[in-house]
């Protein structure tokens, strides 16, 4: 415990100087370097600093399997690769939104959310596999999980993927006139 708290310390004290003296030009790039050195960077360092003084001290094997096996590691590492997500994600959304494919811009934050959803479920899914669980139960039971939850969700559902049909197919266009349902209008550009 007195390992841990300690590294824990160091980390924090380590990465919080590095996030002040650190200054990207971007703001969206230094809020996204912010929130990984504030975060997964220091429980990663903290996980590694106690795995090498446990390694120096030859303290006990419980206490160094709690180090290298333990989901607290997979999570955390997990959850930094995650934060990582976020850098491509910001170049991608600008160099789509600099060719004018403004459309497909948007839709790169629901890709992100379900890229780190899904990578998540699969650190989960590792977590539980490791000690000796059956993947194909878990796999059979996230399936029926997922299944319930589309079906109580299925007006909602059948909106998020109506709108994403819309900006993907770009029904209309600026200064086109539109007459549906007794409405007659002309579609205006963005404000």
């Amino acid at each position: 415990m007195l390992v841990g708290s300690f590294t824990f310390v160091v980390s924090l004290l380590v990465f919080t100087f590095i996030a002040r003296v650190v200054r990207l030009n971007d703001p969206e790039y230094q809020q996204a370097f912010l929130r990984l050195a504030q975060g997964p960077l220091v429980l990663v360092a903290t996980l590694e600093l106690g795995r090498f003084f446990l390694l120096k001290l030859s303290l006990n094997a419980k206490l160094m399997h709690l180090f290298h096996t333990a989901p607290l590691a997979i999570l955390s590492y997990a959850w930094l690769l995650s934060r990582l997500f976020q850098f491509p994600y910001i170049y991608n959304q600008r160099r789509l939104a600099g060719r004018g494919r403004n459309v497909t811009a948007v839709l790169m934050r629901p890709l992100l959310t379900v890229l780190r959803i899904t990578w998540f479920t699969l650190s989960l899914v590792f977590i539980f596999y490791r000690p000796g669980f059956s993947i194909s139960t878990m796999l059979a039971g996230l399936g029926i999980g997922g299944m319930a939850i589309a079906l109580a969700s299925q007006d909602t559902l059948k909106n998020v993927f109506g709108s994403l049909m819309i900006l993907g197919d770009k029904p209309f266009i600026v200064g086109q006139r539109i007459l549906t349902n007794g409405f007659d209008g002309v579609v205006a550009a963005e404000a």
